[in-house]
């Protein structure tokens, strides 16, 4: 279409080099859009984006992964910087009911194919909290995913 413009845009013009040049401003002129247009284009993409945006409080994840063997353990020094609630979420994919700590007074045993969370407030006396997962109630092997996440 710009080049069918053009052509006949030149065609009416006696001058070769002129005519090609202001065809050429014509067509792009016509071709870029105005300032008006990017704004207003920019405000629907920024209605459109923040309705799909949820609100929710940050969160810090602190790790995560999978594990398999005797007994998952990890210990975490953390302060309340990046929120006063910890979250310890395990999902048990093995054979064998876990049982799932925090410093050990936190607890839930999971079943196998079930997944869980426990809670903390994260405390002024304590920077040092040690996760975690056992075979219950007899010991064996687990298979775990999991996630330790710190929220405001």
């Amino acid at each position: 279409m710009v080049f069918l413009l053009l052509s006949k845009l030149m065609m009416l013009s006696r001058s070769g080099f002129f005519s090609f040049f202001l065809a050429s401003v014509l067509v792009f002129s016509y071709m870029i859009p105005s300032a008006t247009d990017f704004t207003s284009l920019q405000d629907s993409e920024v209605e459109n984006t923040s309705e799909n945006v949820s609100v929710s409080s940050p969160e810090t994840d602190i790790s995560s992964g999978s594990y398999s063997g005797t007994e998952f353990q990890a210990m975490h020094s953390l302060t309340n910087k990046n929120g006063e609630e910890l979250h310890f979420w395990v999902k048990n994919n093995g054979v064998e009911d876990v049982k799932i700590s925090i410093n050990g007074e936190e607890s839930s045993v999971l079943k196998p194919a079930e997944d869980g969370e426990i809670s903390v407030k994260l405390s002024q006396l304590t920077s040092d909290y040690n996760f975690k997962v056992a075979p219950t109630p007899n010991g064996g092997e687990i298979d775990i995913d999991y996630a330790i996440i710190q929220s405001k």
